[in-house]
């Protein structure tokens, strides 16, 4: 009862203010769940954050069980469906969103949930675990009774896919979708499903992911297939994974030069062919502001082949530019290499998404070693986002060994004359970049002044996880005196840390540090210095 925190402000409060600030607390403890990222094998239930609210009084209990807005959100986990009851029962009338974690709990759970079909409005499936064989079929046999129902109120079903970045030979389980089997459908992510390409499934749907997807039916002319995305004014997201494109429609070159106009497209996602995806992108008309990630499948044969295979990706016009409309306010740069791809990617800043993302991904996947095109990456990035005023560039997981001639990196850095921060975590010796931030050309201007090095707005210079060679120190010293020469912005923080293979060459890492400290000290506002043994400890030099 109330009495039970007498005297407390909050007991005057209406039950339905007091019920709002309980539900702020509630979908703030969900957040922050599933920020931890807690690991998908532990049991989740959204009902589990009400525990603590619950146990105040009485009255905050039969408050918190009497509001149907608190438990239409369910989580099924195993065959234990105890929690799923009460939710249902104290749901009342209320629209559901049931989530499935495991593909056990669907026989048990199933039925229960059958007679409340007409609720339903966000239903998320397990993911799909991908056949090894090719000809295995991927089933939900224990879904399919409430997959074929007539979802009257559902807005949002998901079937995820556990690594939509892997290559695979799926199994396909075929969805028979309808308007009138979901009238009200909203948002479709599916994995492992054959689908038709149809007005009646797509036209209506603001969010579609399709992965490791087939089409129902034969391949499409380019024609009827734009035909079908043409009507889809509504549309905010698209994910075409795993070559749907390809599977979908019969390409041409000599294809239909139509646009497209997707007006509300926030984020869309292309995984296939440079020859699918440039011919696709350049059939949309999207807001200037939408995400645009690319990955694009080759051949081994062809990355060893040709150069120009970011630029590959997206159409050009004419002129020699990329016609995928590149916003200039892009902040922040990334190269990166990881394992089985390459990706350049520019960001409005650092907190939010990439607004152009470009991957090559080898087909079949294979190890293959990335850095390989190191150079040819660093020149395609200067093509593609020439004109971009970036003030930040991070350079991942690359190897200087494959971009040893500092032309490149020369070449690269002209192209952002507004860089301010630049940071690489590579391996080698940057000895190639060094080179290039002292670099003047050779040619003078028209004045006959001899032109300063690069990014005269540099502030920040920060190099991780590369290998100290002989001469670096005295490289990055020679860097900073031109620099300081030609009466460019002094840096405010030079950042250090060297990979040392052995202790004779952290003690020459050292002693070349001492021997310059002096002066470099007095030509960068912070230097931090540092070195990772054979170990990978990190070790912080004062001296």
């Amino acid at each position: 009862m109330r009495a039970n925190i007498s005297g407390s402000p909050i007991q005057n409060l209406p039950n339905e203010i007091l019920l709002e600030i309980i539900i702020t607390y509630w979908e703030m403890q969900k957040t922050l769940h599933e920020d931890r990222k807690v690991p998908q094998n532990l049991p989740v239930h959204r009902q589990y954050h009400l525990a603590l609210p619950m146990l105040v009084c009485r009255f905050w209990c039969e408050l918190i069980v009497s509001s149907p807005t608190l438990w239409q959100e369910i989580d099924i986990n195993g065959p234990n469906t105890q929690q799923l009851e009460l939710a249902l029962i104290r749901s009342q009338d209320a629209p559901l969103a049931l989530f499935f974690h495991r593909h056990r709990a669907a026989r048990a759970a199933v039925p229960l949930v059958l007679p409340h079909a007409h609720r339903i409005r966000s239903l998320h499936l397990p993911p799909l675990r991908f056949p090894l064989l090719e000809g295995h079929k991927v089933d939900m046999p224990s879904f399919l009774p409430l997959l074929r129902k007539q979802l009257l109120s559902l807005e949002e079903l998901v079937i995820p896919a556990s690594n939509p970045n892997r290559n695979r030979i799926p199994g396909y389980t075929l969805l028979a979708l309808s308007d009138k089997q979901f009238p009200a459908l909203q948002t479709l992510h599916l994995a492992c499903a054959a689908i038709a390409w149809t007005p009646r499934i797509i036209s209506r749907l603001r969010s579609l992911s399709l992965v490791a997807c087939i089409p129902h039916g034969p391949p499409l002319s380019y024609s009827k297939f734009l035909d079908v995305l043409e009507g889809c004014n509504s549309l905010e997201e698209l994910q075409l994974w795993d070559r749907f494109l390809s599977s979908a429609t019969t390409f041409s070159p000599l294809a239909s030069d139509r646009m497209v106009d997707l007006p509300r497209m926030r984020q869309l996602v292309i995984n296939d062919t440079p020859t699918i995806t440039s011919w696709f992108l350049a059939r949309l008309c999207m807001p200037h502001r939408a995400a645009i990630r690319v990955i694009g499948r080759l051949s081994e044969d062809e990355v060893r082949a040709r150069k120009g295979l970011f630029t590959s990706l997206l159409p050009w016009d004419p002129d020699g530019r990329p016609s995928v409309r590149i916003p200039s306010a892009q902040l922040y740069g990334k190269i990166a290499v990881s394992y089985g791809s390459f990706t350049l990617e520019v960001y409005p800043d650092e907190t939010q998404s990439a607004n152009l993302s470009l991957t090559l991904q080898l087909e079949p996947q294979s190890l293959f070693n990335w850095n390989e095109y190191l150079e040819g990456a660093l020149d395609d990035f200067c093509d593609l986002f020439f004109g971009a005023r970036l003030e930040m560039l991070y350079i991942n997981n690359a190897d200087y060994t494959f971009a040893a001639d500092p032309m490149t990196w020369f070449r690269l850095l002209s192209a952002f004359p507004e860089l301010h921060a630049i940071g690489t975590f590579m391996f080698g010796s940057p000895s190639p970049l060094f080179s290039a931030l002292q670099h003047t050309p050779i040619q003078p201007d028209e004045d006959g002044v001899l032109q300063p090095p690069v990014c005269p707005q540099l502030g920040i210079l920060s190099i991780e996880g590369t290998t100290h060679s002989e001469g670096l120190i005295e490289l990055i010293l020679a860097m900073l005196r031109c620099r300081h020469h030609f009466g460019l912005r002094q840096l405010d923080m030079l950042q250090l840390w060297l990979y040392t293979a052995d202790a004779e060459q952290h003690q020459a890492y050292t002693a070349a540090i001492g021997l310059y400290q002096e002066e470099i000290t007095s030509l960068v506002g912070c230097v931090l210095w540092g070195a990772r043994g054979g170990s990978l400890s990190r070790t912080t030099l004062s001296l």
